[in-house]
């Protein structure tokens, strides 16, 4: 399936934790964090993932990403380090 809107997944390197978070934007006032991640591979993978839900269809609104989010399908990084507190959010710029 084409796309046709631009869509922005990234992963983003935390320097001062090690972390890798996964996050993406369907449109121009939405950002989806997916999951933070301890290695980049595991991050890829997550937004690879992403990437063939949406072209089959599966994710269309932020609400289906969030769906998506839930789903036993995305591993994130279940424990994080000592004093280190990360939640999935979604943000509305």
């Amino acid at each position: 399936m084409p796309r046709k809107n631009q869509i922005i997944a990234v992963v983003i390197k935390q320097y001062a934790t090690g972390l890798y978070r996964t996050c993406v934007s369907l449109g121009r006032d939405n950002i989806t964090y997916l999951g933070t991640h301890k290695d980049e591979r595991s991050a890829n993978e997550a937004l690879n993932h992403f990437w063939r839900a949406w072209d089959e269809g599966q994710l269309k609104t932020p609400e289906d990403v969030a769906g998506f989010i839930q789903s036993a399908e995305i591993k994130p990084l279940q424990h994080l380090p000592t004093g280190i507190h990360i939640q999935r959010a979604q943000w509305a710029l």
